[in-house]
């Protein structure tokens, strides 16, 4: 190829995930896992919005389904678990499959998974919201910024004004 075109650097910030104990969180290859944020993405507090609606809105379904599963009378079910028991696993995946999905809609596909694996628990999403609360202020900063930016790059100067003459 003869021409190249340079991309401009980019404004992303990387979140080193730690364990538990404190350690650093390292893939099967022995790489650091982190989280990426582009910090120009114009969309990306409108993602954290949207994740936080879905959300919420996943847990009063599943509150809406224990309550329409304990209307239901309870029968046998086919080995330990009765039937109402069987639904509410299901319907407690469902929660956890959608807010998953949210989740990763902000953080990144497959966001969740760098971060918890494959346990799943019902206060994951005020827990993951903890763990990004340092990096909430720095994205109000960026919406603050851009919005300056878009207004300084096309303010209307004087001779660019039509005037009655």
């Amino acid at each position: 190829m003869d021409k190249y075109i340079q991309l401009p650097e980019s404004k992303t910030i990387k979140i080193g995930i730690k364990n538990s104990d404190g350690s650093i969180k390292k893939d099967k290859d022995g790489k650091e896992i982190y989280l990426e944020f582009d910090m120009e993405d114009i969309e990306l507090p409108l993602k954290y919005q949207k994740c936080e609606f879905l959300v919420r809105k996943a847990q009063q379904d599943l509150k809406f389904d224990y309550l329409i599963i304990d209307k239901h009378q309870d029968i046998k079910g086919k080995f330990l678990l009765s039937k109402n028991q069987e639904d509410k696993i299901k319907a407690t995946q469902k929660f956890y499959k959608t807010m998953e999905e949210a989740m990763d809609m902000f953080i990144g596909q497959g966001g969740v998974q760098k971060i918890f694996g494959d346990r799943r628990y019902l206060r994951m999403f005020d827990d993951l919201g903890d763990m990004l609360e340092p990096i909430l202020p720095l994205l109000k900063n960026n919406v603050d910024n851009i919005d300056k930016e878009i207004k300084e790059k096309y303010k209307t100067t004087d001779k660019e004004t039509l005037k009655d003459e």
